[in-house]
């Protein structure tokens, strides 16, 4: 199992903005297969937002992300959300130990059930 993690650093005042683009962004992942799971800090020097999907193996993430940037609407929203961005998008893809993926996929199944990000 490997988690794809995105991390946003917005510009002050303008996480909320950010945080209701991603929902887009977890439309379109899903809509390519992915199994989204989300988290939020607020913690000075951390990431403001964090949009990690967990996926199988690196193909399927790689397939996911050609049919997300595919989708032109993604494009667009690409450029409006790095305008709200304090630093450059970072992005990661780690291996989970057996133990860190039971974990990761309880608190997917959390994160599914919430109406919105937290």
């Amino acid at each position: 199992m490997y988690l794809s993690r995105l991390t946003f650093h917005t510009l002050p005042g303008k996480t909320r903005e950010v945080e209701e683009r991603l929902m887009s962004l977890l439309a379109w992942v899903r809509q390519a297969g992915g199994l989204v799971m989300r988290a939020h800090y607020g913690s000075l020097g951390a990431p403001d937002l964090i949009f990690e999907q967990e996926v199988e193996d690196p193909g399927t993430l790689e397939t996911q992300i050609k049919k997300v940037i595919a989708n032109h609407e993604f494009q667009n929203w690409a450029k409006q959300v790095s305008g709200l961005l304090e630093q450059s998008l970072s992005v990661s893809f780690t291996r989970l130990p057996a133990l860190a993926h039971d974990a990761a996929r309880t608190a997917s199944r959390r994160t599914r059930q919430a109406p919105h990000m937290t």
